[in-house]
């Protein structure tokens, strides 16, 4: 442990996170915290060379969005991310296979809004599902933009389950994500961390973003939901949590 760092600030770090604070400071191996996704599942399911694809007329109807609206708290960005229902691995099974996606630091919030909504009208989606975080705010923007917004709370439940929608999709090669780097690195770093209450949270690890990672789990969950009798529609995930919803 350095003397360089001022004891009380070293202090703060143990009680606000002793299992952290054991791995970085003390550089001690914790058990709670381990790798989400096996590299080995996230190399097979990348389409070298695709970095996005335009809509088509013949999959009008049937494409899936989603949006991490982090930067409403002035912290990270917007991501914003489309995909479709498509047939891949031995199996037959259906996943998600990504179309776009797209991220903003900084941006003016109405501008953001404007492109997503302009994409979402050329894929032929019209329907924002949002977490209770910021949507009042991001309700009225849509909403002046001829996009619904849609409510649904994110708990502590519900966003393990939609990341174990992705890691499935993964593992069972159901799944094709872009030539994307920043995406890519994202999902490489997902941690799934055990916490006191024996439960387990997915994030990246402290400091580092998972934007990109939220998005594509959303849009992994949301074509299971679709093939189980939904249909398309966009979903918002502020950073706190992510949503789902499917409706016709």
């Amino acid at each position: 442990m350095t003397d360089r760092v001022d004891r009380s600030l070293l202090d703060e770090e143990r009680r606000n996170d002793p299992a952290y604070f054991a791995r970085e400071y003390e550089a001690l191996f914790t058990a709670d915290s381990e790798s989400f996704l096996p590299l080995g599942d996230i190399n097979a399911a990348i389409i070298a060379g695709r970095s996005e694809v335009p809509p088509s007329q013949h999959l009008k109807g049937s494409y899936i969005a989603a949006i991490d609206a982090s930067s409403l708290t002035g912290r990270d960005r917007f991501v914003f991310g489309i995909a479709h229902r498509a047939v891949r691995g031995s199996s037959g099974g259906v996943g998600p296979a990504l179309d776009l996606l797209r991220g903003w630091t900084r941006s003016p919030v109405p501008q953001v809004c404007d492109e997503i909504a302009a994409l979402a009208k050329a894929y032929g989606v019209r329907t924002i599902v949002a977490d209770q975080h910021g949507y009042i705010f991001l309700h009225q923007l849509m909403a002046d933009r001829g996009i619904q917004l849609r409510q649904l709370a994110f708990t502590v439940r519900s966003k393990p389950e939609v990341f174990l929608d992705l890691k499935l999709s993964l593992a069972q090669g159901r799944a094709q994500l872009l030539d994307h780097p920043e995406a890519l690195r994202e999902l490489r770093m997902l941690e799934s961390k055990r916490t006191s209450g024996g439960n387990y949270t997915i994030s990246a690890p402290r400091g580092a973003h998972d934007d990109y990672a939220c998005v594509i789990a959303l849009l992994a969950h949301e074509t299971k939901q679709s093939d189980a009798g939904g249909f398309a529609c966009l979903a918002v995930g502020i950073r706190t949590g992510v949503s789902f919803w499917s409706s016709k």
